[in-house]
């Protein structure tokens, strides 16, 4: 055992190293969609939140979008199309990510829960379905957990939280303190691309080249955000949820999964399931770790089916 903990501490060490030599942030790119119709802005508690909002004339109840580590509500543009001109459709930067402000605080669940219902509140959304992604399903099933009655259904995409899921190299990682610091601080933008390509999209001919560009203008050309990207690490993926969140929701769940994601792997999908009582599982062909950029329609379809059915 202290023979695998120490090789796993030399993995991170040399992985460290070789991103500091792969290379230094290049030009900040131009990103159309942080300008576009649908891109706003919103103060929520002193804190500058970036987020776009589509179909806003819509009727019915809207779709609240929570983007995972690392990604940002752009990720919503790519599914928006297929859901339809109904319902209208919201997704934010999380605070730390995206075009957001970058506080200094600690990036712990509970401050992104809390972050995610005083973005809701601002908006004067009294009910809409909560969909999270990843990271993001950690935290709205957290919020579906506590009896939001703001939330009317919940979907989850490849959701986070379960014990084990980071992995052993990002579970080092989370706890590394200082190296995580220096690794984020020398993340550099050719190993953003070819992560993407090995291991968060099937297919790597899907990946949008918009999507690059956003991922490449927030992370490494805004202010303060490698530190927050260090303090989530840390702070939120070296957590897992509490053993009680899951069976505690009640409401009409959805959870679906990318049958190829090599990021959280699909077999986790039961494990979801089977916490929470009446759940529902749908997993998406031909698809990495983010389903609803490269398989848009198929999770559309699935979305749309699970919104229209009666619980």
């Amino acid at each position: 055992m202290a023979q695998t903990a120490l090789c796993r501490r030399v993995a991170v060490v040399l992985s460290t190293a070789a991103i500091a030599l792969i290379s230094c942030a290049g030009p900040s790119p131009s990103v159309d969609a942080s300008s576009g119709d649908d891109a706003r802005t919103i103060d929520v508690d002193g804190v500058r939140i970036h987020y776009f909002d589509f179909n806003r004339g819509a009727t019915g109840t809207p779709i609240l979008w929570i983007h995972g580590y690392a990604g940002t509500g752009f990720e919503a543009s790519f599914i928006v199309d297929a859901l339809g001109p109904a319902p209208r459709l919201i997704a934010p930067d999380l605070p730390g990510s995206g075009l957001s402000d970058k506080p200094p605080v600690d990036y712990t669940l509970d401050y992104y829960v809390d972050s995610v219902r005083a973005f809701a509140r601002a908006l004067d959304l009294d009910e809409y379905v909560l969909v999270g992604h990843s990271m993001g399903g950690m935290i709205a099933a957290t919020i579906a957990a506590d009896d939001d009655t703001a939330v009317a259904r919940l979907v989850l995409i490849a959701p986070y939280g379960l014990p084990g899921q980071a992995g052993p190299f990002l579970e080092v990682l989370s706890h590394a303190g200082p190296i995580v610091d220096a690794g984020m601080q020398l993340y550099p933008e050719p190993l953003l691309g070819l992560l993407l390509r090995i291991n968060v999209f099937h297919d790597p001919d899907r990946i949008p080249d918009d999507l690059v560009d956003y991922y490449t203008l927030s992370i490494f050309h805004t202010d303060h955000a490698r530190e927050a990207l260090a303090s989530t690490t840390q702070h939120t993926i070296a957590r897992s949820l509490d053993p009680t969140v899951l069976s505690s929701i009640s409401l009409p769940t959805m959870i679906l999964w990318g049958d190829q994601d090599r990021v959280l792997r699909p077999f986790y999908g039961a494990t979801f399931q089977t916490r929470i009582a009446g759940s529902r599982l749908e997993l998406v062909a031909d698809a990495g770790h983010v389903p609803h950029v490269e398989q848009p329609e198929a999770t559309a379809r699935l979305i749309n089916d699970f919104l229209q059915t009666t619980w």
